[in-house]
């Protein structure tokens, strides 16, 4: 199942106003989801440009 398509799911299937703890969970199961997210597109990022360098230093 795609990341984004669970996070909605998750946030859709809760009530934040609802006393139960597995709305809170579904909640914060998104809101860390949406963290690892972020978290993995940086880390993505910031790999590319290191095989960007390398490979500028391969060619030196």
């Amino acid at each position: 199942m795609d990341i984004e398509k669970l996070r909605k799911s998750l946030l859709e299937n809760s009530d934040p106003d609802g006393p139960c703890i597995e709305d809170d969970l579904m909640q914060a199961a998104a809101t860390a989801l949406s963290t690892l997210q972020a978290e993995n597109e940086k880390l993505r990022d910031e790999l590319k440009a290191v095989r960007e360098e390398a490979q500028q230093f391969a060619g030196r």
